[in-house]
């Protein structure tokens, strides 16, 4: 009898390490499927992110095309509105004995009765290289860039910051 209930001894062993080796088997698995769901679950997050990413990106430069466009359309409609651009970039020439205005030529004829308006005493030049509403002032002290694209770009930087800050909160 003895070997006998050593017999069952050793088996009831046996089957109390299997058990447990099962059980941290089963653990083991389980601990790897979640490590891959947490892992496909941050890759899925980043990948969205990214998307998210260039869906703002996009449709930030839809809303600069889209601005660039108005600025474009409002000169057709009311070519004299060019002047109250001109006006803006024209305060910070004050002090300068010559002053020459770079602009779209389609701009030109407008910018010019503008100037003679307001007997501001300017040269302006046609530059394909512009859009509409775009200047560049040249002066005697300096050149003043007024054309569209830094400031859209301006408002590109900002848009984005404040949308990604939302993004984020």
């Amino acid at each position: 009898m003895d070997a006998r209930a050593e017999a069952e001894r050793i088996v009831a062993g046996a089957e109390a390490r299997a058990a447990f080796a099962a059980k941290e088997a089963a653990a083991a698995a389980r601990e790897e499927e979640i490590a891959k769901l947490a892992a496909s679950a941050l890759a899925l997050r980043v990948a969205d992110e990214r998307r998210a990413e260039r869906d703002l990106a996009r449709t930030i430069d839809v809303a600069v095309l889209l601005a660039e466009r108005l600025v474009g359309e409002a000169l057709a409609v009311d070519p004299k509105r060019i002047g109250e651009l001109a006006a803006a970039a024209l305060a910070e020439t004050r002090g300068s004995r010559q002053v020459r205005i770079e602009a779209n030529p389609a701009d030109v004829d407008a910018l010019r009765e503008v100037l003679r308006e307001l007997a501001h005493v300017a040269t302006v030049e046609p530059s394909t290289e512009l859009g509409r509403g775009s200047l560049v002032v040249h002066t005697d002290l300096g050149k003043i860039d007024g054309t569209l694209r830094p400031q859209l770009d301006r408002l590109t930087a900002v848009l984005r910051d404040a949308m990604a800050a939302e993004a984020r909160a």
